[in-house]
């Protein structure tokens, strides 16, 4: 049964079509992808689908441990944690306004655009690119970049490997 409901909310988002639920009913759009037959499996399936869909926000690995329950009793403890805890919070692009995966245009427009220096007698104002090499140096090592943009513009130039710690 579970392994149905799986199948059909993968059909589901093959065919574009977003489930959800109010109460104990099924909302389904866009409506017009709905044909007689998808309908009769939705209706067949309506109690197992509002369990999945009304499980609590906070854990939403309950419904997929159901479905796949010999993956997670093969896996190890430390797997299981893994893949069960707690997520950060995503953060929103502010290039593509995407939240987890950037389109080409995006990163071409973040690599044209370059940021200017934000301390300094002599730097301010200039472009980082145009900041000798040392000085920026200092400026990370000093941790004396507040601004992300920034910050990630002089650890592209800086080739470092790992963005800072926060303090």
């Amino acid at each position: 049964m579970v392994l149905n409901v799986t199948n059909l909310l993968d059909e589901l988002n093959e065919l574009g079509v977003q489930i959800g639920a109010e109460g104990g009913r099924l909302l389904c759009w866009p409506q017009a992808a709905v044909t007689s037959e998808l309908g009769d499996r939705l209706r067949e399936h309506k109690e197992a689908l509002l369990e999945i869909l009304n499980l609590p926000f906070d854990d939403p690995s309950a419904f997929w441990i159901r479905a796949n329950e010999q993956n997670w009793l093969d896996a190890r403890d430390e797997d299981v944690r893994s893949l069960t805890r707690p997520r950060p919070p995503l953060q929103q692009c502010p290039w593509c306004c995407l939240w987890t995966k950037h389109t080409q245009a995006c990163i071409d427009l973040r690599r044209s655009w370059i940021p200017v220096f934000p301390i300094g007698k002599k730097h301010k104002g200039v472009k980082i690119d145009q900041v000798p090499r040392n000085y920026l140096q200092w400026a990370w090592d000093a941790g004396a970049l507040r601004d992300a943009d920034v910050k990630e513009c002089v650890r592209e130039i800086l080739e470092i490997k790992e963005a800072p710690r926060e303090s």
